[in-house]
């Protein structure tokens, strides 16, 4: 939403002041220029005027969210969810919230409700996996960010994410696949290079792993963990002058 979408949505107002509608629109351009406060302002209008209005409610959840209210936001999607219990997108907000504030297992159980709602939702089986990941359920992460593939097979962040979970199943060579299928699909994803980088770097190969944290630094020159990677490496290589510098370059 543009600034001139503001105005034409205040006109309508001013044609017709008891349009929810049009206080809700506004409400998402208000949002879209990160004017928050006017923002709650005007969905709290919406809603005073349409009291069952569950898409404002949702939407006053987003910018409560950007605002850091987690709790606030939370009541926002679950009166949203009350109002219109079989709409999978107020679950799958509440679920990043609830992820947000620390509350794996309610997060989780959103954002299941979420796919029983929109089974062909890959996000929400992607953000599931992020939330399982969390819990160490590190068989049941892998098993979503699959369904996740299965849904968008060419998304790079469900590769990187995937590989993640198998590393941490001990199964390096899967996780390695992982990350290469993820920087094929995204050419410039450092934080996969660099995860390529640890299990490579355990498969003993450590030439590899250099090579694959120095494309990390590459695409991301302040990238810490890179740095540090690359220190613990030449230390091990026997490089002690140039580890001490790489490892000031990740603090510094």
């Amino acid at each position: 939403y543009s600034k001139d979408a503001i105005i034409a949505y205040k006109k309508a107002i001013s044609l017709k002041p008891d349009n929810a509608e049009a206080y809700n629109n506004l409400g998402k351009a208000y949002n879209d220029q990160d004017e928050y406060d006017k923002t709650i302002e005007v969905y709290k209008k919406a809603i005073s005027l349409k009291l069952d209005f569950a898409d404002a409610y949702n939407n006053m959840g987003v910018t409560l969210h950007l605002q850091g209210k987690l709790d606030e936001a939370i009541w926002a999607y679950k009166k949203a969810i009350s109002i219109k219990p079989n709409d999978g997108d107020f679950y799958y907000n509440l679920g990043i919230t609830l992820k947000d504030q620390g509350n794996l297992g309610a997060s989780v159980d959103a954002y299941k409700k979420t796919i029983l709602l929109k089974p062909e939702y890959a996000d929400a089986y992607y953000k599931l996996g992020i939330a399982l990941y969390a819990q160490d359920k590190f068989d049941k992460a892998t098993q979503a960010y699959k369904k996740a593939i299965s849904l968008e097979p060419n998304n790079a962040d469900t590769y990187n994410k995937i590989g993640g979970a198998y590393y941490k199943k001990g199964n390096i060579e899967l996780s390695i696949v992982s990350f290469k299928k993820s920087i094929l699909l995204n050419p410039n994803y450092a934080e996969a290079y660099n995860n390529m980088g640890v299990a490579l770097k355990d498969q003993g190969k450590l030439e590899e792993a250099l090579r694959a944290y120095k494309k990390s630094i590459l695409l991301k020159p302040d990238d810490a963990n890179s740095h540090n990677n690359i220190g613990v490496i030449l230390q091990d290589l026997g490089k002690t002058d140039r580890a001490i510098d790489a490892y000031k370059k990740a603090i510094s």
